[in-house]
């Protein structure tokens, strides 16, 4: 796959080729009509280690022909090309997308890189159980799992552990069987 960068005073374009195939929510909903169940979680870890190294890549501007990943982003509706602020550059604007707003946001504090981490695990929640994540916030903070990894508070994400932690958990799994059932579902079978 190509993927194109093009750079202007006030905007940047990133182009890439077009790649049939639906959307992983699609892909989650036939697999849920298919077998009657959400993904198993070596499946899911797999598609969420996968969103990870696209996110490390875009925040390190890090693309090359030859980066083979499963899964390509489509939508770029809130991203911000942070090589065109100064470092540590943050924001107090808040999105309107339902169930995908950071706790930063929620908190109308300052967020810069805060939202793909937060978007990202709002993603495998659904894979995982079919519905959107809900946040509540009690005695001041907000009730998600691994909060540590996700709410990092400046700069570009330390992804190494989160990355570490979800290829750990693939040893010994049945990621194999699984996407050969996701194979045999896009063709059909």
């Amino acid at each position: 796959m190509e993927i194109q960068y093009f750079a202007g005073d006030q905007v940047s374009i990133l182009v890439s080729d077009y790649v049939a195939g639906g959307s992983l929510l699609d892909l989650a909903n036939m697999y849920k009509l298919k077998s009657g169940k959400t993904m198993k979680q070596p499946l899911v870890v797999y598609f969420a280690l996968q969103m990870l190294e696209i996110v490390q890549a875009m925040h390190e501007c890090f693309f090359m022909p030859d980066n083979s990943v499963a899964l390509q982003l489509i939508d770029f509706g809130c991203s911000i090309d942070m090589t065109l602020f100064p470092p540590n550059t943050t924001f107090t604007r808040r999105v309107t997308t339902e169930n995908f707003v950071c706790c930063e946001m929620l908190d109308e504090r300052p967020w810069s890189y805060h939202t793909d981490l937060f978007c990202i695990a709002a993603t495998v929640h659904v894979l995982l159980f079919d519905t959107y994540i809900k946040l509540r916030k009690q005695d001041g903070l907000w009730s998600i799992t691994q909060r540590d990894l996700l709410n990092q508070q400046c700069g570009p994400a330390n992804l190494a552990p989160i990355m570490s932690m979800l290829a750990e958990s693939l040893k010994g799994g049945d990621l194999y069987t699984e996407i050969r059932y996701i194979m045999n579902l896009l063709k059909n079978r």
